[in-house]
């Protein structure tokens, strides 16, 4: 693997193989088991986003209509 590795090139600027093969395996072979963890993730800044929208929208509706009775009580 080590040696497959530093003549690839892929890890050359690494001087420990060690370090090389354990980047190897925590990018390339976990990747799998840590998508669960990826579309969780995404799951919750999704339903953050949804909820900062909804934040907005609501305190745009309720300034609006604070306007819209001032300016009938300013009229009237």
């Amino acid at each position: 693997m080590c040696d497959q590795l530093q003549s690839d090139g892929i890890f050359k600027h690494l001087p420990d193989c060690t370090t090389a093969t354990s980047h190897y395996t925590s990018a390339g072979a976990p990747v799998r088991s840590n998508l669960r963890q990826v579309e969780i993730e995404v799951v919750v800044v999704v339903v953050v986003v949804v909820v900062v929208v909804v934040v907005v929208v609501v305190v745009v509706v309720v300034v609006v209509v604070l306007v819209v009775v001032v300016v009938v009580v300013v009229v009237v």
